[in-house]
């Protein structure tokens, strides 16, 4: 069965959502890059399975729609009667080209069609098909691409393409991401960054001085000492089969960037809570579940919801990137 998702969806007034409240631990810093975990609340995870786990034990395939592809859109193919659940910014590889998941997604038995976006601008494969997991959106990838689907969400109709987003934004955010670390690629790929000469020995120490608490279910992330973003799973298990890919994200914006004085437990809760405090709207997702965001002037927060649970939420300062 293909869920194809494609009837007009308005905004809908369910809910009202709320914003997880969360507690934050001890900040943990490693050069210009600060954590502060989020201790707080158990939840489920485990009525579903991790895309990316789902697709290492070949219970799950990546794909493309079709022989001849479409760039903003794959196909997930689920063979076990359980959802699975893919994370917004991680990076399936191979096929035609790499690409990322626009948002977050609960893809159930069957076929799911999800929206993503190029993150390999020189490579279109013929015949290729499969993809496995890769690495994860930078920061100003995922930051260029949630104010795109913002803007996108305000003026399409059609319940898929509210997730499409600006294709050249992104690949331009790779552009310059490449250039400001010294890395290359013959493809233009985003995932080479990290592996790249320049980045990998100096991300590598930022990532080994990061320590969070085994039972972290997200974090608040400060870079040079500035908030500028959080993730939060429903479940301490989610979070940490995903959270070293994440790690790497928020490392590699910390190169080069001199260590700030870390802000305090309370500023840093008093910012992962103004997603609570600002309009909100949900639509249908593909798939299973709610997307539901927030928005104001210098905040973008976004949430997967399913059966009234937040599986997975993330929040930018506007001018994070």
């Amino acid at each position: 069965m293909l869920n194809r998702n494609h009837s007009p969806q308005p905004d809908s007034p369910a809910g009202p959502y709320r914003w997880p409240e969360v507690r934050l631990g001890a900040p943990c810093t490693s050069v210009g890059l600060t954590v502060f975990p989020i201790v707080n609340g158990q939840g489920g995870g485990g009525d579903y399975i991790l895309l990316a786990d789902a697709v290492e034990k070949n219970i799950a395939t990546v794909t493309e729609v079709n022989r001849g592809g479409d760039i903003p859109v794959i196909l997930i193919e689920n063979r076990t009667k359980t959802p699975l659940l893919g994370i917004q910014g991680e990076e399936y590889i191979g096929a035609k080209q790499n690409r990322t998941l626009n948002i977050s997604v609960l893809a159930g038995p069957g076929k799911t069609r999800i929206p993503v976006t190029c993150a390999e601008q020189g490579r279109w494969a013929p015949g290729a098909s499969n993809f496995s997991a890769g690495t994860y959106e930078t920061m100003a990838v995922r930051m260029a691409k949630n104010i795109s689907i913002a803007d996108t969400k305000k003026s399409v109709k059609d319940g898929f393409a509210k997730f499409f987003a600006d294709q050249g934004l992104v690949w331009n955010s790779i552009r310059r991401d490449s250039a400001r670390y010294g890395a290359s690629s013959p493809t233009m790929a985003m995932n080479e960054m990290y592996e790249s000469a320049q980045v990998k020995d100096p991300l590598a120490e930022i990532v080994d001085g990061i320590e969070v608490p085994a039972d972290t279910r997200g974090v608040v992330v400060a870079i040079g000492g500035r908030l500028v973003a959080a993730d939060i799973f429903e479940h301490p298990n989610v979070f940490g089969c995903i959270w070293p890919r994440i790690l790497r994200s928020y490392g590699l914006s910390a190169l080069h960037v001199k260590k700030g004085v870390p802000p305090s437990v309370e500023v840093a809760e008093a910012f992962v809570s103004r997603p609570g405090a600002t309009a909100w709207s949900a639509t249908p997702s593909v798939g299973m579940g709610e997307d539901v965001r927030w928005e104001s002037k210098d905040i973008l927060a976004s949430a997967l919801v399913w059966q009234e649970r937040f599986l997975h939420a993330t929040m930018f300062s506007r001018d994070a990137a």
